[in-house]
Parts: C-alpha cells; sequence; structure tokens
C-alpha cells in the first residue's frame, strides 16, 4: 500500500504512521548514539590495548638490543690485553659470544697489515652453529672469502667514521645460513687513541618475529618491523582496511607495526547494530498493530458519527446519532452534532416557508413586471403604414420591476412622447411609473401642450406625496406635417439630435423641476423645427451613469461619439448604442434602469 494512499485514509491510519515515526525517530536516534557510543568505546579499548602492546615490544627489543651494546661494550673495554695478541682475539671472541645468546657471531676487523703475518685483511671470527649447538672458528678476511671489508664493509666504514658504537642496517646472511641479522660494531683504539680494529657481533633477528608476534593485541592482527631505510625486517602481506599503530625503537631507528582489520574490531557493534534492527522491526510492528487497534477502537464512536453526519447531510435530519458513554471530546462533538441536526431541521422548515413565500413574491414580481411591460410600446414598428417617421424604443430593468418609462401615441396627426425616471428603483418605483404613465395618457388625451401637460401630472403627483417620490420626465409634441415640436422638460436629460449631413447636437431644454416635488410649479414651453431626416434621441440617466468595473461612467462624450457612426433608423441606432454600453461595463452589475428612445422624422417628402 502507497504511502500516500495510507495518510489519506483513515485517521486511525494516519495516527497510527504518525506515532510510528516518531517512536522509530527516538528508538533510532537512540540506537545511532548508542552504536557510535559503542564504537567509540572499542576504539578507545582497541587503542589501549595497542599501546600496551606496543609498548610491551618496544621495550623487549630495545632492552635486547642493549644487553647486545652492553656485551660488547664490556668486551670492548678490555679488548686491548686480548685484541693485540692473534691467539688471544680469539679468547674475547669467545668470551663475547658466550656473554650474550642473542649474538650468533663475532668478528675482529683489523686495520691493513695489523699481523704481517696474515697479509692486509685479517677478521678472525667466531659463530654459532644453531643446528649442531656448537662454536666454529673461522678467519673470513681477504678475497680468498671474498670479504674484503676494509674497501666494502659498512661495520668497518661507518664505524672508523663515527668513532662511536653504530648499528648497522639489516641484512641476510647469505655466506652461511641465509638468516635475517643486524650486527653491532664497536671501534678498539690503541695507546695513542687509532683505531686499529673494529669489535662486531650479529644478532640473529629470528627473535625478534617472534617477539612482535607475541605482542599482538589480537590473534588477528598482524605484525610488522621496518628498519630505518624502510626495509621490512619482518611482515605478514595481506589486504588491510582498519587502524594502523605505529611504534619506534630509538637505539636502532625500526618501527614496530600493528594492522587491525576494522570489521574483527567492529564485530561486535556490528552485531549489536544488526540485532537492534531485527529487534526495532519486531517492536515497531507489534507497536504498529496495537496502536491502530486502541486509535480505531478509540476513533470507532468519530467513525459512527461521521456515517450518522454523512445521512444528516442527505436530508435525514431524523438519523439516530451514535451513543457515547465517556465525558471527553469525542462526547462534546457528538452533542454538537444533535444540536446542530435539531437546528438544521428548525432551519429547513423556515427555509420551506421563506422559500415558498420567495417563490411567491417572485411569481408576483414577474407578474409585475409582465403588467409593467405591457403598459409600454411593445410592438415595433408601431406604425408601419406611416412612411413619414419611425420610432423605436426599449427598457432595461435594474431589478424585476423598475421605475424608468417611455410611452407615444398619435392624435390629430400629432405625435404625443414621454420618456421618465422615476426616483428609486423596485416595486415602489414600478407604482409611480404606472401611475405617471396613466395619467400622461388621460391628460395628454385632452390637452395638447406639453407644459400644461407637465403641470397637471406634477399637481396630481405632488399632492398626498408622503414618500417624497418624484419622476423627472420630457413630454414632446411632434407636429408630423410640418416638424414643428414643443416639448416641455421636467428635470430630464436633454434628448439628442442626430442629422445626416451635421454633428449631433443636445436639444436646448430648460431644467425645471422634476415631476411631484412641489405643486402648482410653473413649467415652460420650448419649441423647436425638426429637420427633415432627423432622428431624436431620448435616454435616462441609467445610459449617462452605466459604470464599468472600475466605476468610470459611460457620460455624454461617449453618447455623442457613439451617435456619429450609428444608422439613423431607430431600431440599428438603439441596438447600437445598446452594444457600446454593454461593452463598456463589461460584465459589471447593472446600478439603474436602462431606457432608450429613437424617433426617426422623415418629413412629408418621404
Amino acid at each position: 500500500m502507497k504511502l500516500s494512499r495510507i495518510l489519506e485514509g483513515s485517521v486511525a491510519q494516519r495516527t497510527t504512521v504518525f506515532m510510528v515515526s516518531m517512536v522509530t525517530a527516538v528508538i533510532l536516534v537512540a540506537g545511532i548514539w548508542q552504536i557510535r557510543l559503542l564504537r567509540h568505546s572499542t576504539e578507545e579499548q582497541m587503542q589501549h590495548n595497542a599501546d600496551r602492546a606496543m609498548s610491551a615490544a618496544v621495550k623487549v627489543i630495545d632492552n635486547r638490543m642493549a644487553t647486545v651494546e652492553a656485551s660488547v661494550g664490556t668486551a670492548a673495554a678490555y679488548a686491548d690485553m686480548l685484541a693485540t695478541d692473534e691467539e688471544q682475539a680469539y679468547s674475547l671472541l669467545q668470551r663475547l659470544i658466550d656473554a650474550d645468546e642473542d649474538i650468533t657471531a663475532v668478528t675482529l676487523l683489523y686495520k691493513e697489515n695489523f699481523f704481517p703475518e696474515h697479509g692486509r685483511y685479517f677478521a678472525p671470527t667466531i659463530s654459532r652453529d644453531t643446528a649442531e649447538g656448537l662454536l666454529v672458528r673461522d678467519e673470513i678476511g681477504g678475497p680468498e672469502n671474498d670479504f674484503c671489508y676494509l674497501e666494502t664493509d659498512s661495520n668497518w666504514i661507518y664505524t672508523n667514521k663515527l668513532d662511536k658504537g653504530y648499528w648497522c642496517l639489516p641484512y641476510v646472511d647469505s655466506m652461511s645460513t641465509n638468516r635475517p641479522l643486524v650486527t653491532y660494531s664497536v671501534p678498539l683504539h690503541d695507546a695513542n687513541n687509532k683505531i686499529y680494529a673494529v669489535l662486531c657481533a650479529d644478532v640473529d633477528l629470528q627473535w625478534v618475529r617472534q617477539i612482535v608476534e607475541g605482542a599482538k593485541p589480537y590473534d588477528f592482527a598482524t605484525a610488522s618491523v621496518m628498519s630505518r631505510d624502510g626495509q621490512y625486517i619482518c611482515r605478514q602481506d595481506s589486504v588491510f582496511e582498519g587502524y594502523l599503530l605505529e611504534g619506534k625503537v630509538d637505539r636502532v631507528l625500526w618501527k614496530v607495526g600493528f594492522k587491525i582489520p576494522k570489521d574483527r574490531i567492529m564485530r561486535e557493534p556490528n552485531l549489536l547494530l544488526n540485532n537492534m534492527i531485527g529487534i526495532l522491526l519486531v517492536l515497531l510492528m507489534a507497536v504498529s498493530a496495537v496502536l491502530y487497534f486502541v486509535i480505531r477502537r478509540q476513533l470507532k464512536p468519530l467513525k459512527q458519527l461521521a456515517e450518522s453526519t454523512e445521512e444528516l447531510a442527505r436530508g435525514t435530519f431524523d438519523v439516530e446519532l451514535p451513543v457515547i458513554t465517556t465525558h471527553d471530546e469525542v462526547r462534546n462533538l457528538r452533542d454538537s452534532f444533535e444540536q446542530m441536526q435539531h437546528s438544521l431541521a428548525n432551519y429547513i422548515e423556515e427555509l420551506k416557508i421563506t422559500t415558498a413565500s420567495k417563490a411567491m413574491m417572485e411569481s408576483e414580481l414577474k407578474v409585475a413586471s409582465d403588467i409593467q411591460r405591457s403598459m409600454l410600446p411593445k410592438i415595433f414598428p408601431p406604425f408601419p403604414d406611416r412612411k413619414d417617421f419611425d420610432v423605436y424604443g426599449e427598457l432595461t430593468p435594474a431589478k424585476a420591476v423598475g421605475g424608468d418609462l417611455f410611452d407615444f401615441y398619435i392624435r390629430d396627426e400629432q405625435f404625443f412622447f414621454c420618456i421618465g425616471d422615476v426616483s428609486g428603483k423596485g416595486v415602489p418605483a414600478s407604482l409611480v411609473m404606472a401611475v405617471t404613465r396613466a395619467l400622461f395618457r388621460t391628460v395628454s388625451a385632452q390637452v395638447s401642450s406639453p407644459d400644461v401637460i407637465v403641470s397637471m401630472l406634477n399637481n396630481a403627483m405632488a399632492d398626498g406625496n408622503d414618500s417624497n417620490m418624484f419622476v423627472t420626465l420630457f413630454v414632446g409634441v411632434l407636429d408630423i406635417a410640418t416638424g414643428r415640436m414643443t416639448y416641455c422638460n421636467a428635470g430630464h436629460d436633454a434628448p439628442l439630435l442626430v442629422r445626416q449631413t451635421e454633428a449631433p447636437d443636445f436639444l436646448p431644454a430648460d431644467p425645471n423641476l422634476p415631476v411631484g416635488v412641489m405643486t402648482d410649479w410653473t413649467f415652460s414651453l420650448q419649441e423647436t423645427v425638426i429637420p427633415v431626416d432627423t432622428t431624436i434621441f431620448l435616454y435616462t440617466d441609467g445610459l449617462t451613469e452605466a459604470e464599468n468595473i472600475d466605476h468610470a461612467q459611460f457620460g455624454e462624450e461617449r453618447i455623442v461619439e457613439v451617435a456619429r457612426t450609428a444608422s439613423l433608423l431607430p431600431r440599428e441606432f438603439v441596438t447600437t448604442m445598446a452594444e457600446h454600453v454593454r461593452a463598456f461595463v463589461n460584465g459589471a452589475d447593472q446600478s439603474d434602469d436602462l431606457t432608450l428612445l429613437a424617433i426617426h422624422y422623415k418629413g412629408q417628402n418621404i
């Protein structure tokens, strides 16, 4: 199972994973720290054991070399009583080799022609025959013995140069036993303090191997001894990865080394690590099982509560919640859900009542909207048989019902029209709009002068206007035959005159007070002649004050710009203007009713 699926699963799984991860982290940190501590302790113990073994081996080698030096030095002290005589020289050598078992051969190297009867070279020697256990006398100097020591022997040369005791480099005795040897030499002086001979003691180095092998701190370690020129006196070749510890025999400038394999030293820590990993895995499995069981048992009421909540979400508000006997957070959560259950049930009942009321209200508003729209002209062209003028209008309310209005009709070859905007929006504005439109039809059927029509509407609406609502209104009467138009403006936006050959301009209109503000207000009458092929464009402030998302308004300048290129035909003109304002607001909410009315006067010559 993938970890992502586990983490997306139940709370019990996630909690178990979290707890096991925390336990694992703690155990791993503690285990790693303990293993590192154990390894460090093991390395310290190994270093301590190796240092003790190294110190012992170096001390033994140094002591035995010191014994050789002492034996040779003692012999050299009384050598002037024996070494000057050919026969007594062997007696000196006999005493020296008997004094120290580590010495396998002793030799006196005399200077050139010291004993004339023996020629230039004379080197009496006594060697120990290890096989027979006997001492053998010999004279090995001279070309016939291939030992011209005056020219080639390092013991003769360096002892003469140093004029003191000298340990040569280790070598192999190629003339007899092929044993590894090292020679200690001291000069012998005559009465004039001149060197007349060099006393040499050869030491078999087999015991060095035995000493370092016996001193190894561990059986699996390997030991080596290296001379001062980097040559091994003894060693065990092996592939090595581990610890190298070295000690120095200062007397002969040798290095004693112990190589200790790391895998053998760290066997116990590694074994402990493997055991710890195994125990950890078993422990984690056990802890995981126990934690999962305990957590799942503790969370079982939550699961039952979640199932009940799902039923509640599906609308089963009378679902039975699980019984929880504990007095903890889960019990509190269950009680909270129970309260929510009752609250939801009550809310749903209230919502049903509210929804029904809202649906009834929306239905009534739709009926009101339909009634309102039925009161306005809705068939275009309204006078298809007339060739001398055309008209088109449309109203877009901001809500279901609005307060804008427009109307028109023909009486006695005069075209009566109006456009208005009721203060406010919604149902109250729609009621005032209906009253205004009805009054316009009633009054204009009896009166032909726009100022009188507006005055009568004003007095009728201002009387008892406790709601202080008013209507901006523009009323015009166009003589279809002559193009003469009388009009009265009651606080409305001035119409725009759009001609084929001239730039659009606004019709001069006195502002006056809106209808319904004050009784007996005298409204001014204005008159003009509408040229042939002119479109009168009327609109409410829903056009000029249309806002985009940046709260910029459409304004009169954009109205004029659109009118410059728009068709004079009323439907096309209104459609073009509506498209431009929709593009300008670009999805912003409509804040006011929008009414557009275009009248195209063609004249009698059409």
